[in-house]
């Protein structure tokens, strides 16, 4: 294969951030932080598959301009933003204007190290790839596991340095989404004094745990009255919270965990077994927006997919059903079709901003599908 024939990848890195240099504990540690050492290493392993990769430090942040014009013109397939101190923001941006084309995937860093605290993924889960992909014996658990997991996650030659963002779905019960901390740190674009754009992270993944509990994972609570009171009571109740304040009620973090997918939007991706997700929120960017305008999940069969912000068309019916359908009955998980049904927001296929983010997006006249579970772009009019 000449180098022309392959798929050219680039991973450009923050060398001023903290966990890019690395210190003398983290080379010892297989599941640690990223070094320059173990970045290039995973660069040069990703080479022997047959991929054209190069790893860069960048220093200043001012250079991101012309590293984009040369990607740009050399035909980079994939760009991996390894980040900090507005890296990302400063790629996606130069990224924007130039109408570039490759694909964009952050690494832990500056915002996806807020999007990691605000939903509580453990940082040693960066950079991982779900080892089903691997027809090889391993532990299923344990110290061995995270060895196995970080080791092969890391150097797969077909998933290697894959988006990040794909844990977040990785979510116990105990754990909940701040998105309060995430409607702040919505990463913000300008590309001219009349448009704006925000990257909204998690497009999927961040709900994967629902089908476990949903669909017989032993792990997840059994069907039965007590899971439908309490999806009841948390819909209600939160709906009630909603409309009283005229506000998202998602920046309320009463409900159990089992009303998140119904507070968000639970319609199962085109291909993959995700969920698309677009959190509450994203209701401002740097609070200049104000509150986000009503989303909804045009679904023909169901009205349990409806996304709930602020008064919306919600009743005390539809959250019965819901609750009935997950306590008792076999969900059904069509593919969504997403719009908004406000002028002010509006989503927007990947390729008005000649960027695709880690997979393909469409449209038509009426709709927009995704097969991609990590990023989508939202334009603001």
């Amino acid at each position: 294969m000449s180098l022309e024939d392959k798929v050219k990848i680039r991973v450009l890195s923050n060398g001023k951030a903290k966990q890019n240099r690395g210190g003398l504990w983290d080379k010892f540690l297989l599941w640690g932080r990223r070094t320059p050492e173990r970045l290039e290493n995973i660069a040069n392993e990703v080479g022997k598959q047959g991929y054209d990769v190069e790893h860069r430090f960048v220093e200043d942040i001012s250079e991101y301009s012309e590293i984009i014009r040369q990607y740009a013109e050399k035909g980079v397939d994939i760009v991996y933003v390894n980040g900090g101190d507005g890296t990302l923001r400063a790629v996606m941006t130069e990224a924007a204007k130039q109408s570039a084309s490759f694909a964009i995937s952050p690494m832990y860093g500056g915002t996806m190290n807020v999007s990691a605290k605000a939903l509580n993924v453990p940082r040693r889960d960066g950079i991982r790839i779900p080892l089903t992909k691997w027809k090889v014996p391993l532990p299923q658990k344990g110290f061995l596991r995270d060895i196995a997991d970080g080791v092969i996650g890391r150097w797969g030659p077909d998933y290697v340095l894959r988006d990040a963002v794909h844990r977040f779905g990785r979510m116990t019960k105990r754990e909940f989404i701040d998105s309060h901390i995430l409607n702040k740190k919505v990463l913000k674009i300008d590309i001219d004094e009349d448009t704006h754009y925000g990257f909204l992270f998690g497009v999927g993944g961040i709900i994967e745990r629902f089908f476990d509990l949903y669909e017989g994972n032993k792990e997840g609570d059994k069907p039965g009255l007590w899971k439908f009171a309490k999806i009841t009571a948390a819909g209600l109740f939160s709906v009630a919270v909603s409309s009283f304040y005229k506000t998202d009620f998602y920046k309320w973090a009463f409900e159990p965990s089992e009303f998140r997918l119904f507070s968000t939007l639970g319609s199962r991706c085109q291909v993959h077994t995700n969920t698309q997700y677009f959190g509450a929120a994203m209701s401002s960017i740097n609070g200049e927006l104000g509150p986000l305008q009503v989303f909804h999940g045009v679904q023909e069969y169901d009205p349990f997919m409806y996304f709930i912000s602020g008064l919306s068309d919600v009743t005390p019916f539809s959250i019965f059903r819901y609750a009935a359908k997950v306590a008792f009955g076999k969900r059904d998980y069509p593919s969504g079709i997403l719009e908004s049904y406000r002028d002010r927001v509006i989503i927007v296929p990947n390729q008005e901003l000649g960027i695709t983010i880690n997979g393909d997006c469409w449209s038509t006249d009426k709709e927009i599908r995704i097969t991609t579970t990590t990023q989508l772009f939202v334009k603001y009019t």
